[in-house]
């Protein structure tokens, strides 16, 4: 959450592609942002969609004044916001990191790409993360995507 309370669009180059380095560890991470990323990515037009019909601010996770959040207060936010969606007690902006490793494992992401996404150091750490992933869909890859 502290990586994303951070986030800003000159992080973004002129090729869509959003770099950054990360807090915790200091390693660069470079996602597709305005472009899109390879199959096993599963990326939509909702991000663009959000982003172009929000107020123009350098941030991207601000207030309703257009203030940078905290790195708590977003978290509480996020939670907030997730349970007025309808979502189970207990969704987490860390959760939804959780199964975004599960779902890139699931379509054929190697470790290596896992791990430059989502931030990871370390293969057990990729492994950790992605543990609930599907084993048939894991196997089967993006050959049967549906």
């Amino acid at each position: 959450m502290g990586d994303t309370c951070s986030l800003n669009r000159s992080m973004v180059d002129e090729a869509g592609w959003l770099t950054y380095k990360r807090q915790k560890s200091g390693s660069t991470a470079m996602v597709p942002f305005y472009v899109a990323g390879p199959d096993w990515f599963e990326g939509t037009d909702d991000l663009a969609l959000c982003l172009a019909a929000e107020e123009k601010h350098d941030t991207f996770l601000t207030t309703e004044h257009g203030k940078p959040r905290s790195q708590k207060a977003a978290g509480d936010w996020f939670s907030k916001a997730a349970r007025a969606a309808g979502l189970a007690e207990g969704k987490t902006a860390h959760g939804i990191r959780k199964g975004r490793a599960a779902i890139f494992k699931e379509s054929g992401a190697s470790a290596d790409q896992r791990m430059a996404v989502l931030g990871h150091e370390t293969e057990s750490e990729a492994l950790h993360y992605s543990k609930s992933a599907d084993l048939r869909r894991t196997i089967e890859g993006t050959q049967n995507s549906n």
